[in-house]
């Protein structure tokens, strides 16, 4: 899922290696369409609903075989555990999203606590008051890198 889904031009693609414990994330993270933001990003759909109330987040190993990505760029592991439906014309409604922002280094560990995950609606953080991320329903994963409103591309 990336920007084009609001007009914009950015994209990206994820390749899983033949074993399935590795993946590739690679793009191009376009600014200039929407006026400074942007977003590429690979999230999961139509899946299975994830329990991962007994575990305390998420880790991520940055590889060491990579391009420009793990030179200090800033990432995003983001979760949903609401999905807000389809708007009628093969697009998502948006809605919120629960993310955990880190710059990546080559061979880095990330490790993601549940309670470092900061609800963000459109790429702002916001408040919301009916309690925290529900890690119990995880419904959708996913791996972004956005402009953070152009400071990056």
């Amino acid at each position: 899922m990336d920007d084009r889904v609001r007009g914009g031009s950015s994209q990206s693609h994820l390749t899983i290696s033949g074993s399935g414990h590795e993946a590739c994330f690679n793009g191009t993270l376009d600014t200039t369409t929407l006026g400074g933001a942007g977003f590429a990003s690979q999230v999961t759909f139509d899946g299975p609903i994830f329990d991962l109330s007994e575990y305390d987040g998420l880790e991520l190993i940055v590889g060491q075989q990579l391009g420009k990505m793990g030179s200090g760029e800033k990432y995003v592991l983001l979760v949903k555990d609401t999905l807000e439906g389809d708007r009628g014309d093969g697009r998502d409604k948006s809605g919120v999203s629960w993310e955990y922002v880190f710059h990546a280094e080559k061979g880095q560990a990330i490790k993601a606590k549940w309670c470092d995950f900061r609800p963000t609606y459109r790429g702002r953080e916001i408040d919301i008051p009916d309690g925290g991320l529900k890690t119990g329903e995880i419904k959708r994963i996913g791996f972004m890198m956005r402009s953070f409103f152009d400071a990056q591309s």
